[in-house]
């Protein structure tokens, strides 16, 4: 408290002023003293549950006494924003759940704030396992012969390879719906197709193949196999194309196409089927050489006729 003292100096009349100890005001923590009302702050976000790499729009509202507002990632200074004491902020590329926090000041300094949560759900699609399945046609073959591999696999499946059972001694990387030729098969064993998404979840299936000894295979798998091919079209002009197409008896179980008379194999195919063949100069013949399991094999033929002009 205060109080005056006079003392007459000469014509002067002085004044003292005395001062005496008073308790100090105690001042609430987030409060500039004096008696200032506190600061306070809402926010939401909307969306508050996204996508992975999804955006959201931060809201808020302030109390009147606020004068300054900043926006940053809660608990952290690693970036901070000034924004308008009445307003909104989107942000997009969220890739995980966090919150989001508003400091808001008021005049004398106090602040409070207020959070905001947006919670990040995985993509259902890239996390679902893939799935496949894998047949072998025929499932049951005489030693030395070949079986075609038929695979379908689920939408979630980003890539697929094909093995033996087990083992890597080798493999292959194949279209994700397909088909694969193997021949020379000695004895029985099975094979595997290994799908993988996006992920790197992996899951595989398989395929049996039993190879029977000639006295227990199929009737009729001794006998001589037959096949029957053609040119669609047969006659073509230079440097011209055309589809062969062949159809092997039933115990035929390989079969490879050839250029007439030569040893060089154009490809190894299924007993029944068709190849394209393009940029033919020159009139000539095509063979199939089908294969039963016990090696027997047949040949048929398909000719060609190259001419200059069609309309000749």
């Amino acid at each position: 408290m205060y109080g005056f003292t006079q003392k007459i100096v000469g014509s002067v009349v002085m004044f003292a002023l005395l001062v005496t100890a008073t308790p100090a005001l105690a001042v609430e923590e987030g409060y500039g003293g004096g008696g200032t009302d506190p600061v306070s702050c809402s926010m939401i976000a909307t969306p508050d549950t996204i996508e992975t790499g999804g955006g959201t729009t931060l809201s808020w509202t302030v109390s009147t006494n606020t004068v300054s507002a900043v926006l940053k990632a809660k608990n952290s200074n690693s970036w901070m924003q000034n924004v308008a004491l009445d307003g909104s902020w989107f942000i997009s590329g969220i890739l995980d759940t966090r919150a989001y926090t508003l400091v808001v000041t008021g005049p004398e300094g106090q602040t409070a704030e207020c959070d905001a949560t947006v919670t990040v759900e995985e993509d259902e699609e890239e996390t679902e396992l893939p799935t496949c399945e894998l047949f072998a046609s025929p499932e049951s073959i005489l030693p030395n012969g070949g079986i075609t591999l038929v695979w379908d696999v689920s939408d979630s499946a980003v890539s697929a390879v094909l093995h033996p059972k087990g083992s890597s001694s080798w493999e292959q990387s194949v279209p994700l719906d397909g088909s694969w030729f193997i021949t020379g098969i000695i004895g029985s064993r099975t094979y595997s197709l290994t799908v993988e998404n996006s992920n790197g979840d992996e899951y595989t299936c398989d395929a049996d193949v039993v190879v029977n000894s000639p006295a227990t295979g199929n009737s009729g798998s001794g006998n001589l196999p037959s096949c029957d091919m053609e040119a669609v079209p047969q006659i073509i002009e230079v440097n011209g194309a055309t589809t062969l197409v062949w159809d092997g008896s039933e115990n035929a179980v390989a079969a490879k196409l050839t250029p007439t008379g030569s040893t060089y194999v154009i490809a190894n195919v299924t007993p029944s089927g068709s190849w394209y063949l393009s940029g033919i100069s020159n009139t000539r013949s095509y063979s199939l050489t089908v294969r039963t399991g016990t090696g027997r094999e047949y040949t048929c033929d398909a000719p060609v006729t190259v001419v200059d002009d069609l309309d000749v």
